[in-house]
């Protein structure tokens, strides 16, 4: 499947259950550049789709990053969501509750990663 990195944000937004409030777009949305390359660690296959291996090239402006499209296999979706809320549980920690979803959304992460 191909879809933009904005795509991608609702899902992210439904798991640490906020709207606009608290993650900015751009935030969520380096977060999932990073998920994405934390796919490619977990299971190196993610990075090809259809026989070809998917550019690692995201744009640095915000704007562009949003409208990129990334190209990964549908099962993996989960895995990308989980692990982009994770961090944004981690960036400015204010409490143990949020450092420990953190940690249970990367486990999970992991786990569909390498499904």
């Amino acid at each position: 499947m191909t879809c933009t990195v904005a795509q991608l944000l609702p899902d992210v937004r439904k798991v640490l259950d906020v709207t606009e409030d608290g993650y900015t777009d751009n935030d969520i949305a380096n977060n999932v550049v990073e998920a994405i390359r934390e796919m490619w660690r977990e299971r190196a296959a993610s990075r090809y789709v259809d026989g070809k291996i998917v550019s690692d090239n995201f744009p640095t402006n915000e704007q562009e990053l949003l409208l990129f499209g990334v190209s990964f296999d549908e099962r993996w979706r989960l895995g990308i969501v989980y692990f982009a809320a994770a961090r944004c549980y981690e960036q400015g920690i204010t409490d143990s509750v949020n450092l420990q979803l953190a940690q249970t959304l990367k486990q999970q992460a992991a786990a569909v990663f390498r499904s």
